[in-house]
C-alpha cells in the first residue's frame, strides 16, 4: 500500500537543528499544539473577541472555523476564484456592507501561494488585519522567494501536516509584538496514543507482520482501556483529512472542533525534539520532486483534474489535489488498488451556509488528495501513476 500520510521520524531525512533555518525563526512565536490552537491563540493575541468580525473563506475544513468562533468572534464567508483564489471583488462588496470587518482570514491551499500582492492591498485599504494560515503551508514561498506567512500581521503553520509528528504548530507575530502568556504542557496520555498510532504506522512501511501484532497486542488494548472511541486508523474506513491529522481514537466532532481544553497547550518536547533533528531542505526538495513527476505521468490521465496545474516556484506541495466524479467511490477504487488517498475537507461546518456557495460546496465532496509525502520514491509515484490511469480509464470505458 502506498501510505497517504508520512510515515514516522525513522524515514525522515535527518539533520541537527534546520528549525532554526526556518525564515520566522528570529521572529516572535508561540509552540502550540496545533494549528487550530495557534488560530485561537493568535486571535487572543490580536485583541479580536466578542463579537468581531473575521472574513473567511468559504472553502475551509470546519475546525478554524470553531477557532474563530469559539473566542468569541464572528464569520463571514467570502467566496473563492476557480484557482483557489479569494475572489477580491465580491470580498469588496462584502467589506462595504460591513465596513466593522476586523480581519481577513487566508488560507495557502495546500502549500501554494494566493496572490498576496492583491489581498495586502485590499487589506490596507480596508484597514483589515491579515491572518495567513499557512497549515498547510510550512516551507512554502512565493514566487519571488518570500515565506509565506511572512506578510500577515500574524500568521499559523500546522508542522504534523508536512513532518511526522505526534503534534505540533505555530503562531507568528510578524508584526513585531510579544506574544503573552504561557501555554500548557499537553497531557501525556493524548501524547502517548499519538505515539502508538506513529510507531504503528512506521512499522506498516518497514513490516506490515510486525505492524499488525504490535496494533493488536499494544495499540488496540491500550485503546480498549481508554474507553476506545471510535474506528481505529488503518482498520480499512476510509479516511478522511481534516485541519490537523487525527490520532487514532479521534472522533469527528474531535476533527472538526477546537477543544476549549487544549487551546492552551503547547507543542510537546518529543515533537520539538524530533522536528530539530528533520532537515528541512531535503523534505521539501522530496515534496517538488515527487509532485512534478506525478503531474508530467497524469496530464493525459482524462476524468480528474490537477487542482494546481503547475508547481510554481518555492512551493512545497502539502499533497496532490485532483477533482473528480464521486469522490467517495473513486477513493474506494484507488483503496483497493493499494493507493490510500485522502477526501479532503469533506465535513462540513454547521455555520456553512452550503446554497450561497456551490463552487465551494462542490470541492468538499470532489478533492481527493494524492501522496507525494518525503517518504515516496520514483517507483512508489510511478506505481501511483499507473493506478491512476488505471482507474480512471475503467472509470472512462464504462
Amino acid at each position: 500500500m502506498i501510505p497517504a500520510m508520512p510515515t514516522s521520524m525513522s524515514f525522515a531525512p535527518v539533520a541537527r537543528n534546520s528549525m532554526d533555518q526556518l525564515p520566522f525563526a528570529d521572529r516572535p512565536s508561540v509552540q502550540t499544539y496545533s494549528g487550530r490552537v495557534a488560530i485561537y491563540q493568535g486571535l487572543k493575541h490580536l485583541g479580536l473577541g466578542s463579537g468581531d468580525i473575521i472574513l473567511v473563506p468559504a472553502y475551509a475544513c470546519g475546525s478554524e472555523i470553531d477557532a474563530v468562533l469559539k473566542s468569541g468572534c464572528q464569520v463571514r464567508f467570502y467566496p473563492l476564484n476557480t484557482d483557489l483564489s479569494p475572489n477580491l471583488d465580491r470580498c469588496k462588496e462584502l467589506l462595504s456592507a460591513e465596513p466593522e470587518i476586523k480581519a481577513f482570514f487566508l488560507i495557502h491551499y495546500f502549500g501554494f501561494p494566493q496572490p498576496l500582492e492583491a489581498i495586502t492591498e485590499l487589506t490596507r485599504a480596508h484597514n483589515l488585519i491579515l491572518f495567513e494560515d499557512c497549515a498547510h503551508a510550512f516551507l512554502s514561498d512565493d514566487p519571488s522567494g518570500q515565506a509565506l506567512g511572512t506578510t500577515g500581521e500574524v500568521a499559523i503553520f500546522s508542522y504534523m501536516k508536512t513532518l511526522p509528528l505526534t503534534d505540533g504548530g505555530a503562531l507568528v507575530i510578524n508584526s513585531g509584538a510579544t506574544p503573552q502568556g504561557d501555554l500548557q504542557k499537553p497531557n501525556v496520555k493524548k501524547l502517548i496514543g499519538r505515539f502508538l498510532f506513529q510507531v504503528e504506522r512506521s512499522l506498516e512501511k518497514s513490516s506490515p507482520r510486525i505492524a499488525t501484532l504490535f496494533q493488536m497486542c499494544v495499540r488496540k488494548p491500550l485503546q480498549k482501556l481508554k474507553g476506545g472511541r471510535g474506528k481505529a486508523a488503518g482498520s480499512g474506513e476510509a479516511t478522511q483529512v481534516q485541519h490537523e491529522a487525527p490520532a487514532a481514537e479521534e472522533t469527528e466532532s474531535d476533527i472538526l472542533s477546537l477543544d476549549l481544553r487544549r487551546a492552551n497547550w503547547s507543542m510537546s518536547g518529543l515533537a520539538q525534539f524530533t522536528a530539530k533533528r528533520l532537515d528541512l531542505p531535503a523534505i521539501k526538495a522530496a515534496r517538488r520532486h515527487n509532485y512534478a513527476r506525478l503531474l508530467c505521468a497524469i496530464q493525459n490521465v482524462d476524468g480528474l483534474r490537477p487542482l494546481f496545474p503547475t508547481l510554481p516556484q518555492g512551493t512545497c506541495p502539502l499533497f496532490f489535489p485532483i477533482e473528480v466524479n464521486d469522490a467517495a467511490n473513486a477513493q474506494k477504487g484507488l483503496g483497493k488498488a493499494g493507493l490510500s488517498t485522502k477526501l479532503f475537507w469533506s465535513f462540513f461546518h454547521e455555520t456553512f451556509p452550503r446554497e450561497e456557495f456551490p463552487f465551494e460546496t462542490a470541492l468538499k465532496t470532489s478533492v481527493i488528495a494524492l501522496p507525494i509525502h518525503q517518504d515516496l520514491n520514483d517507483t512508489q509515484i510511478d506505481e501511483m501513476a499507473k493506478i491512476l490511469q488505471t482507474q480512471f480509464s475503467t472509470e472512462a470505458a464504462a
